[in-house]
């Protein structure tokens, strides 16, 4: 039954294996739980029988690929695993490069001490043996079992990897940024050898990255206040060279407060980002409120100006909007500026999206009153992470629990929110990675319009490893 499934990998994709430690007061239990629950829910594939649509049935060489099919080409039978620690390996974004190479950027924990890491493959799906340590890249962040969770990676002009996400101090949680040069070596010019630690205050945390025209390097995520140690909005800025942005909101952050009257906690997390045209920035996430024995999820989204402050012209009040029960997992742009979020739906456990106008307003002409639903496999599904063809086609990837297991699943709907049936079966491609668990946790498209999909795996021989499966558009 589902009840009594193995949930060793979901609670590897919530990061309940990723404790953060939150000075508090009354709610210390409750923020540490939720916190970890909501931040790390986006962050959260090979098939012993390589099904294709919902049984990876491939066809043979001979007959022209289907939409949704399994790539045969790449790695074993259209799926790669890595195990980088051989113990946790959670993959968090994977980067499809001009020249066909493909990188995936996750965190890796050994059983003592956590990094970030960042494996290279061929277009094959072959590790790249000159990047990094025999394919793989790494960067110490804590030691002695303490957290360290990535949130997101970026790739500059130059080919450089930027990673962002968070570590444990000692004492607490810091913003940390990791660069690699092209080889899968540490940029010495880049912070600290490489690193660099963002103190921002008591506790905080970056979720998402993305990089402005000029080279300077947005960060989103959370950062707990001094006064009722509830958690804030952040978004942070920092120079080429990994240094805060001083021309950015104050001393290079903007922490933006989750108003709200009751309510014991109040935890605002940024786990989105996008940059448009004018350099506003777009970043969304979730506003949770915990009761004594409640708590009540909303999902946020806001716009900043270019220099950091809120623009109250955009979307609703205090940054909320009031659709209930629904987590930001990915967020893509539309022509227009139209907003697409991939959303963890607590209700109806089906794939969802939801869009919204370039006024931060929900565009009721997509899906049913502005919301896509699709309900896929047995009874739980989840949606992960977003992308977009050429076509304006919407690419969702995320879980279903199908015939006793979570599997790594991919979806397809049109530019209006409907499922396109020519994709897979009936609009959704299901693939078994290994005899165990599967998540997915990013989406890319390649230069052929092909699709690449990581998430952690199930092995035998660790917790969680990269995976990565390749599908027909």
């Amino acid at each position: 039954m589902h009840q009594n499934a193995d949930r060793t990998l979901r609670l590897v994709k919530l990061g309940v294996l990723r404790r953060i430690k939150m000075r508090t007061k009354d709610c210390d239990k409750f923020r540490r739980l939720i916190i970890v629950l909501l931040i790390t829910l986006i962050f959260s594939s090979c098939s012993e029988e390589n099904n294709s649509n919902h049984n990876n049935d491939n066809t043979s060489s001979d007959q022209t690929p289907q939409s949704g099919e399994i790539d045969q080409t790449f790695g074993t039978n259209g799926i790669v695993i890595t195990e980088v620690s051989g113990y946790y390996d959670v993959p968090r974004k994977v980067i499809s490069q001009q020249d066909g190479l493909i990188l995936v950027a996750g965190e890796s924990f050994d059983g003592t001490n956590s990094s970030f890491a960042v494996s290279r493959y061929s277009s094959s799906g072959v590790l790249d043996e000159t990047y990094g340590n025999n394919g793989k890249a790494t960067a110490l962040i804590t030691i002695s079992g303490g957290s360290t969770s990535l949130g997101g990676a970026v790739q500059q002009s130059d080919g450089k990897i930027i990673l962002a996400g968070m570590g444990y101090n000692g004492t607490d949680n810091d913003i940390v940024l990791v660069r690699f040069g092209t080889d899968g070596v540490l940029d010495s010019s880049f912070g600290v050898g490489g690193i660099y630690r963002s103190d921002v205050g008591t506790n905080e945390g970056a979720y998402a990255i993305a990089i402005q025209e000029d080279g300077r390097i947005l960060v989103a995520g959370f950062a707990e206040n001094e006064i009722d140690h509830d958690s804030d909005f952040l978004i942070a800025r920092y120079t080429t060279a990994g240094a805060p942005d001083p021309s950015f909101g104050t001393n290079g952050f903007v922490a933006t407060p989750f108003a709200s009257d009751y309510g014991e906690c109040r935890i605002a997390v940024f786990n989105k980002l996008a940059i448009l045209n004018d350099g506003s920035i777009i970043a969304a996430g979730s506003a949770t409120t915990i009761y004594q024995t409640t708590t009540e999820n909303r999902l946020a989204i806001a716009r900043y100006t270019s220099d950091g402050y809120v623009d109250t012209t955009f979307g609703t009040p205090n940054l909320i909007v009031d659709v209930y029960g629904y987590l930001a997992s990915d967020m893509v742009l539309q022509d227009n500026d139209r907003i697409i979020i991939a959303t963890s739906n607590e209700y109806n456990k089906e794939f969802s999206l939801i869009r919204f106008d370039q006024n931060g307003l929900i565009d009721l002409s997509f899906g049913s009153s502005g919301i896509a639903l699709a309900a896929i496999g047995d009874y739980d599904s989840e949606s992960s992470a977003l992308a977009l063809q050429n076509d304006g086609r919407i690419i969702v990837a995320g879980e279903t629990y199908q015939d006793g297991k979570f599997v790594l699943t991919l979806a397809k709907f049109d530019t209006n929110g409907a499922l396109d049936s020519t994709f897979g079966e009936g609009g959704s491609v299901l693939t078994t990675m290994t005899t165990a668990n599967g998540y997915a946790s990013s989406l890319a498209i390649q230069a052929d319009g092909k699709i690449l999909t990581a998430g952690a795996v199930e092995t035998a021989g660790s917790v969680s490893a990269f995976g990565i499966v390749r599908i027909y558009p």
